[in-house]
């Protein structure tokens, strides 16, 4: 499954930073598990995952990222 950010998360706020991964490469995670920080210009927010099995980075830690950007891959 795509890890993909969506409009919805973002709300009003056109692009976000990637500022931190909460877990690490190849690791396994469960869904609702919070594994990735993300910055706007607002406020700053943990992204949770969508699926649980083992995720692969798409994006890397100070990526720029914006709705409909893939950050991770989890199978």
């Amino acid at each position: 499954m795509e890890v993909i950010i969506t409009e919805d998360f973002l709300g009003a706020e056109d692009d976000a930073d990637l500022v931190e991964w909460l877990v690490a490469e190849g690791e396994t995670v469960s869904i609702g598990q919070p594994i990735a920080g993300l910055e706007t210009a607002k406020t700053t927010v943990q992204f949770e995952s969508p699926a649980s099995g083992v995720i692969r980075f798409e994006a890397n830690t100070g990526d720029v990222v914006e709705a409909g950007d893939v950050i991770a891959v989890i199978g």
